[in-house]
């Protein structure tokens, strides 16, 4: 059985699965109703209207409704489109038990504790027939599926099958079709046949059968969907299957095996099958010919309520007390492998061959009798020898095919065997060893994981980060290259050299189920149900992907894509991580090669299928990866690919202006010109859309960018007079400035006036528009400020005219200030001047195209594509790696630029006079950077200043994402390797490395184990004083240091483990204690922390001193049942005299009444740990989380948020292990 959904909820009733979307529906005994669609595990509706238990559920074959019944003796229909009831059907006087839509009439069937069973016209909502016969609750009832009958259950023992060939009669004149489905008569409501169906029940419905062999009442009985044949499941712990003709029905088998009643049975609508649900927490599946239960499956504690199977996709789902899952009975992935054009695979009992040249099939071998596909995990064939491995559980057998007579298998033990070389096959043997086998099946080497000298072998590879697989949690072994293999753990994925015994890469890779290797096994994809890693052959990680549908298969092409199936679609992953979909699926196949622009698969009916591909998309962007812009102006020009999403591609990609070749939206153009530097082309675009933002934005990139002229013109386009003045100043057009003055002046705009009297100025004008606004006094301070005496004057009596008062001017020599005119106007800024094509011809071209022609030089003359550095004057040639990431270090990589085809081409048509030749330098490394290159020791890079670096490997090795913590230890231990020298004192000291006067090499200043014991010291000492919050900060400072800590031996490293965990139990304790004082009037929660405060593991005084907190808190609350248990433990850790005798006195009290006043979230006798973000305990059994640096547990919904105890990690992330060993 495969589990591949599993919901826990409250108890469910009753399930039903759509018919033809991955939708299933429950029933809850609350009353509500859920949808959830299996595939991408989620819930997408929910309805609450009931009121009592849902009992009954089932979906339209066609038409979006689905109706339900339960405790409330009402039927509904909803629309779970509208998500809303639509109508109800009343008539029923006790609990509903069941609910089904025919296939085919708008009718709707109903089973009822009132004995009876209603038919419903459920389009005009009406009562078209009651059913009466039953004697007790009527449990079940049902329209089967080709003919006119009805199979209904009891609690009388019987069940019945009903013909209701007369009422089809009676209501349709010839049968209904999916066009015309409302062909039919409906009586009035004072008919006679209404009321004769109200008195004495239905005489259009005839009972045909009555099967009686059940000792007790019978809970279900359900129509096999092609066979004559009934199963029904009763009380008497037995399930009863049934044969009926037209004639006659009689009893042909029964089951026994369940101990107690059976709640629900059906039969699996493919093979000959009953699955059956019970209430002794069984499902149980029961092979009809044998008449033997093949499987059974247990949950413990729990009743199981409902069974449903779904045709289409042969799943099944049961209902229990806590919930539902969805399972299929049998794996049903075909198993094959591939030999240059052959596809082999097994169908049938037999090996068959796929020719892909000739498109035709053979038998080229015979399996064991009663291989079933379920059996077979996989197929390893070995070309040299003509052998092929088929593996099952726990063995293996092996072929030899394409001989003209049909070999018997070779049986073996074992599990996973894989070929490691032409004459050799691996297994393991009983989960700890692998066996190296001859082709007579004979052991030629063990290699046993857990041998000391196999591990000693692996440990002397540990300063390179490689891990020891625990002999216990291989699981599997995958095919490599020749003389190595693949093992499988729980969490991670290492190559194994056969011959050397010991690892030599290794890759974490959570519950991988599958791998591809590329046709030259230079790549690899590691793959389960939801995600896949791609890395290379030493297993270095490339890129990884999540999907919400379930990932069935996966090949790699020639051209170096990864294409992969899921339950729907056919997709694509280059190894840079871009991902799409090439074509939708109807059904889930599995990937076996790949030619050309099909595929071949292998559906679930084991036939190969070719499948159509389009790879222009793929092809397009692995062109850009690449940088082959030829191939990728091809494509564009001669596909119709180019869209929304190729140009939101191209924008991400850093390729702007090769979308703008071919986008003819203008809008789109005007953005793709900005982004770009395209500023000419922005403006035409932004002529024909003509919209204010639109020229704001030029304005703005334009005087980025230095084009004066383009952003004149957006100025007056927008016509924005104040900021073009400013413009004109700064550029020395003092005509301009003039120009604008006098349109202002047409228009009365004081304000641009005024302002361009400081530009040009003119202190008369502006004292004369002074005095036009009335602003007498002003005028004034003006004149007399600039020296203007006469003009001072006559504004003085002006004022004394008016009988107003003349300001009082301070000011002792008044100066005639004027700006200073430029003495050169100046232009748009001159672009880069380059020589190009070894010919002494100079271009004036944009920085994006002078980045194309650097590219395509070194290419072409030099054989190199080296990165090239910034052009920005400010930036040095250091990169980012070697300066401090806070200082807004920039690294910019201009080594993937797109390469104009067209300019390149026009290269000698050029003929530009030069100015200025730039010359490209060469980006080099810093001697830091070199000392350090290959290490994975972040202090070394820290030392050195490449903070990116070591910004990345604290992400890889312990997965820190907030870095602002460690800001003043990088830096700290970044001066502490530097030093300065002063020259001159008008120059600037220049920085030094301080390096190794042995070695010349850079010297890296690590962190020791002895400053950490001494800071460690501290923190229990302010502890033990009580002071939390200072203590609190030491053992977080401890936590950001120990990344930086080198070590030098195996006990150190021990050492350094030990004291993050005890870290972590402090600071958790500590966070604990602040969240029992913030909630001090919640006298409940305050006990809570309190309690929770001694399950943190800390040294002996301190757990006392917790314990003694807590006891006296608990005992104060009159909580005496709990105070009790902290009293005992404070005596048995051997408290003081003092605080034992009071101990011994509240033990004594408590142990009298052990009632407590509060109840609280605290059970001491089930195991927990605490939830570091929600501070409430996570039981043993539950599911959890941690942080992978400091190990805090947290509750699954804080997975992927920042640890609440270091600060600095996100929760739940997959990682390595940190490196800090020096030795």
């Amino acid at each position: 059985m495969k589990i591949k959904f599993d919901v826990k909820t409250k108890r469910i009733k009753c399930i039903k699965f759509h018919p033809t979307r991955p939708w299933i529906i429950g029933g809850f005994y609350n009353g509500r109703i859920s949808i959830w669609d299996y595939r991408s595990k989620h819930r997408i509706g929910k309805y609450d209207q009931h009121k009592g238990a849902v009992r009954g559920l089932d979906f339209h074959p066609n038409q979006p409704l689905f109706a339900s019944g339960g405790d409330d003796c009402i039927v509904r229909v909803w629309n779970y489109k509208q998500k809303k009831c639509i109508f109800e059907l009343s008539g029923h006087i006790d609990y509903i038990r069941s609910v089904h839509f025919h296939n085919e009439y708008p009718w709707l069937i109903s089973s009822s504790d009132d004995q009876t069973m209603r038919i419903w016209n459920w389009q005009n909502r009406t009562c078209i027939s009651v059913i009466s016969g039953h004697d007790h609750f009527v449990t079940s009832a049902a329209f089967h599926e080709k003919k006119d009958l009805i199979i209904s259950s009891s609690l009388d023992n019987t069940i019945r099958v009903w013909d209701i060939t007369g009422l089809k009669n009676k209501y349709f004149s010839v049968a209904p079709t999916l066009k015309d489905p409302v062909n039919f008569y409906t009586p009035g409501p004072n008919s006679i046949s209404e009321l004769q169906s109200d008195l004495f029940g239905s005489t259009d419905v005839m009972l045909k059968f009555i099967l009686e062999d059940h000792e007790k009442g019978v809970n279900w009985a359900s129509f096999h969907p092609d066979l004559p044949v009934i199963i029904s499941g009763s009380n008497d712990k037995t399930l009863k299957l049934w044969k009926i003709s037209d004639t006659q029905a009689w009893l042909m088998d029964t089951f026994n095996g369940h101990r107690a009643s059976i709640s629900c049975v059906i039969f699996d609508p493919i093979d000959d099958l009953v699955i059956s649900t019970s209430e002794d927490s069984t499902l149980r599946v029961w092979n009809t010919q044998k008449n033997i239960n093949t499987k059974t499956f247990r949950k413990d504690g729990t009743k199981f309520w409902a069974v449903a199977a779904n045709r289409n996709e042969k799943l099944f789902a049961a209902a229990h007390d806590y919930g539902f899952f969805v399972f299929k009975l049998q794996n049903e992935r075909p198993a094959f492998c591939l030999n240059e054009n052959n596809i082999i695979y097994f169908k049938n009992e037999s090996i068959l061959a796929y020719n892909l040249n000739s498109n035709s099939q053979a038998v080229v071998a015979q399996t064991s009798q009663n291989t079933q596909v379920s059996d077979i995990l996989s197929l390893q064939y070995n070309p040299y020898e003509s052998l092929l491995i088929i593996e099952l559980q726990n063995s293996f057998e092996m072929l030899s095919l394409f001989k003209r007579k049909f070999s018997s298998p070779r049986p073996g033990l074992g599990s996973s065997a894989v070929w490691v070389s032409r004459n050799k096959f691996a297994v393991i043997h009983q989960k700890t060893d692998i066996f190296i086998k001859n082709l007579e099946n004979k052991i030629t080497k063990k290699i046993q994981i857990n041998d000391e000298l196999f591990q000693q072998n692996l440990k002397q590879n540990i300063n390179q980060n490689f891990s020891l697989p625990n002999a216990h949690n291989i699981t599997r072994l995958f095919p490599a290259q020749n003389g190595l293999v693949l093992l499988r753990s729980a969490s991670m994925v290492f190559m194994l050299d056969i011959q050397q015994q010991r690892t030599v890469a290794e890759i974490v890779a959570k519950n991988i189920k599958y791998i591809s290797w590329s046709d030259d096994m230079q790549f690899l994809a590691l793959f389960n149900a939801h995600s896949i890693i791609l890395c290379d052959k030493k297993l270095s990680h490339l890129c990884s992907l999540s999907e919400s549908i379930r990932i069935k298969s996966g090949k790699w092409s020639k051209s170096g894509v990864f294409i992969y199936t899921t339950l729907n679609h056919l997709k694509y992953c280059l190894k840079s991580g871009d991902t799409g979909i090439i074509r939708t699926l109807e059904k889930p196949v599995y990937l076996t090669t790949i030619k050309e622009n099909s595929v071949f698969a292998l559906n679930r009916k084991h036939d190969i299928e070719p499948l159509g591909m389009d790879s222009t998309e793929f092809r397009f962007k692995l062109a850009i990866n690449e940088q082959r812009f030829d191939e990728v102006v091809s494509i564009l020009k001669s596909s119709k690919i180019f869209g929304q999403s190729i140009v939101s591609y191209l924008r991400e990609k850093g390729y702007p202006d090769i979308a703008l070749n071919f986008v003819e939206n203008e809008r789109l153009r005007f953005e793709l010109a900005l982004e770009c530097g395209d500023i000419k082309s922005a403006f035409e675009s932004a002529k024909k859309i003509d919209k204010r933002e639109c020229w704001h934005k030029l304005t703005k990139e334009s005087l980025k960018l230095g084009d004066l002229e383009i952003a004149e013109n957006s100025y007056k386009r927008i016509n924005v007079s104040q900021e073009l003045s400013f413009l004109y100043l700064v550029t020395g057009n003092i005509n301009g400035i003039k120009e604008i003055s006098k349109n202002a002046e047409s228009k009365n705009d004081f304000m641009t006036q005024f302002n361009n009297t400081f530009y040009l100025g003119d202190v008369e004008t502006r004292i004369n528009l002074l005095i036009k606004q009335n602003q007498l006094a002003f005028a004034y301070l003006t004149a007399k400020s600039h020296g203007l005496e006469e003009k001072a004057s006559d504004l003085q009596k002006l004022l004394e005219s008016q009988n107003k008062k003349v300001p009082e001017f301070k000011q002792k020599t008044p100066i005639l200030m004027q700006p200073q005119l430029p003495i050169l106007q100046a232009e748009s800024w001159p672009l880069l001047m380059l020589l190009a094509n070894g010919i002494f011809q100079i271009f004036k071209i944009s920085i994006t195209t002078t980045i194309i022609i650097i590219y395509y030089l070194m290419i072409k003359f030099w054989g190199m594509t080296q990165q090239l550095i910034s052009f920005d004057e400010d930036n040095s040639s250091q990169t980012i790696d070697n300066q401090n990431a806070w200082l807004d270090g920039v690294d910019i990589d201009l080594g993937e630029l797109p390469q104009n085809s067209n300019l390149l081409d026009n290269l000698d048509s050029q003929n530009k006079q030069p100015q200025t030749i730039y010359v490209v330098p060469i980006h080099g490394k810093f001697k830091s950077e070199k000392s350090f290159e290959s290490s994975e020791i972040v202090s070394d890079h820290v030392s050195t200043g490449s903070f990116k670096i070591a910004f990345h490997l604290l992400n890889k090795q312990i997965g820190v994402i907030n870095f602002k913590p460690l800001k003043n230890l990088f830096l700290n231990t970044y001066l502490g390797t530097h030093s300065t020298l002063f020259g001159f004192s008008n120059l600037n000291p220049i920085p030094l490395e301080i390096t190794s006067f042995q070695t010349e090499k850079s010297l890296s200043i690590p962190l020791k184990m002895e400053i950490i014991k001494k800071e460690f010291k501290k923190a229990l000492d302010l502890t033990t004083s009580g002071k939390f919050s200072e203590s609190m900060k030491i053992f977080q400072n401890i936590l950001f240091s120990i990344p930086l800590l080198i070590v030098d031996d195996l006990s150190e490293v021990k050492e350094a483990q030990k004291l993050i965990t005890i870290c972590k139990e402090y600071i958790t304790a500590f966070k604990i204690e602040e969240e029992r004082r913030k909630s001090s009037k919640d006298i409940k929660r305050s006990l809570e922390m309190s309690c929770y405060f001694t399950h943190c593991n800390l040294s002996l005084n301190h757990l006392i001193l917790s314990l003694r907190s807590a006891m006296f808190l608990n005992f104060k609350a009159k909580n005496y049942g709990i105070a009790l248990t902290f009293a005992k433990r404070v005596l048995e850790l051997g408290a003081n005299q003092e605080l034992s005798e009071k101990a011994r006195k509240i033990a004594s009290f408590c142990e009298k009444n052990q009632n407590n006043a509060i109840k609280i979230n605290y059970d001491e006798r089930n195991p927990f740990v605490i939830c570091s973000h929600s501070f409430t305990p996570i039981y043993r059994g539950n599911q959890k989380i941690s942080c992978p640096y400091c190990g805090a547990s947290y509750l699954p919904k804080f997975a992927d948020k920042l640890c609440n105890i270091c600060e600095k990690c996100q929760i739940g992330l997959e990682i390595c292990e940190l490196i800090n060993q020096n030795f």
